[in-house]
């Protein structure tokens, strides 16, 4: 039980490191040239966010969820290892500003855990 929670805690600080890239990435043009405001910038990007994260990353989630590795073989640590992993690097991006891809991010973590505790990755799946 307290793996699960560690995972949803994991899950919830990579998902708020998505949240500023993103918003970031989106909204800080438009926020530095004064087009929109603050409030409504972070407002906008929220429901959009939510609302694609819905309605439209199905495909995404069943990629990265089972088509990288064998999801049967992958335990609570070893998915608590992915994502912290994938959200300290991307936690480090922003603090650098440095633009980057968070799938690509993901998928390395993802390949990386699967490397390092022997689990089968589905190669063809990074070909493509």
């Amino acid at each position: 039980m307290l793996s699960i929670i560690l995972l949803v805690i994991v899950a919830v600080g990579f998902a708020w490191n998505l949240g500023v890239h993103y918003t970031g990435a989106v909204m800080g043009m438009p926020y530095a040239a004064r087009s929109i405001a603050l409030w409504p910038a972070l407002t906008l990007i929220a429901i959009l966010t939510i609302s694609g994260a819905t309605f439209a990353s199905s495909g995404v989630e069943a990629t990265v969820g089972l088509r990288i590795i064998s999801d049967q073989s992958v335990r609570v640590p070893d998915a608590i290892a992915i994502v912290l992993a994938a959200g300290l690097l991307t936690l480090l991006y922003n603090y650098w500003k440095i633009p980057t891809s968070t799938i690509q991010i993901l998928v390395f973590c993802v390949v990386g855990v699967g490397l390092a505790g022997r689990i089968p990755i589905y190669w063809g799946t990074i070909g493509k």
